[in-house]
């Protein structure tokens, strides 16, 4: 299984902290958010870990990578530089998939997550059931659901899920936390030519359920998604 985080976002609500600085290095009481996430890889996996970022912050993650005593850890640079250029989530997923010549299983997060869940057991029931598999936490607030993926679950399996709905069904959030399979690659492939927002992940899994049978993962421990002022001085306190 490769291990990919996609941190190539120019995180432009959180103007002026990531105006010159990836969200996945602003730093949650000292520690960059990009520590956190792969210090919860290396839980399960030692294998390497590949981080996409964009041409305006790839020399901030390699000086990050210089100061950080990690193993196995490979940088890549999108090429984008502008905002107006991205390639969106799945974008920089494929790009990834095609420059390293992946054909295998996947663990894909997101670079702005701080969530206190463990990997394995996710990991565990990903290789049991032999399903794509998408980690939720309950955000308990119908508002703060409007900003992010929400799911409706039965028998441990997604029925509906929407990104960023006007009127959420539920307060089950997507973690933008995924293990697929290596057979979804194409899928992803598919989805990419169609037209339309190729920004959030979240979009992807509001495709594929529709495709694949989906496992939703139900954590209770703490998660935080690092995409405003708000949930940033959150995590300051709670993390």
């Amino acid at each position: 299984m490769k291990s990919i985080i996609l941190s190539a976002g120019f995180a432009t609500r959180l103007y002026p902290l990531t105006e010159n600085k990836s969200k996945s290095l602003l730093e949650i009481n000292g520690v960059p958010i990009i520590n956190h996430i792969v210090n919860k890889i290396r839980e399960i996996s030692s294998d390497e870990i590949i981080i996409v970022t964009n041409q305006k912050f790839y020399l901030d993650f390699l000086n990050w990578g210089e100061k950080n005593d990690y193993l196995n850890i490979k940088i890549l640079d999108d090429g984008v530089s502008t905002l107006e250029k991205k390639l969106g989530a799945i974008g920089d997923l494929l790009f990834v998939i095609n420059k390293k010549k992946i054909n295998e299983d996947l663990l894909v997060i997101s670079g702005d997550n701080l969530f206190r869940y463990s990997l394995t057991e996710p990991k565990e029931i990903f290789e049991k059931e032999k399903k794509d598999l998408s980690i939720f936490y309950d955000v308990k607030n119908l508002e703060e659901a409007t900003r992010m993926g929400v799911v409706q679950v039965k028998d441990n399996t997604i029925i509906d899920f929407q990104e960023k709905p006007q009127h959420p069904k539920s307060t089950l959030c997507s973690t933008s936390t995924y293990f697929f399979r290596k057979e979804t690659i194409p899928l992803m492939k598919e989805y990419l030519k169609e037209p339309g927002n190729k920004d959030q992940p979240g979009l992807f899994l509001e495709y594929l359920y529709k495709k694949v049978p989906v496992y939703a993962y139900i954590t209770k421990e703490k998660w935080i998604d690092i995409g405003t002022f708000e949930s940033f001085q959150k995590a300051q306190t709670e993390f």
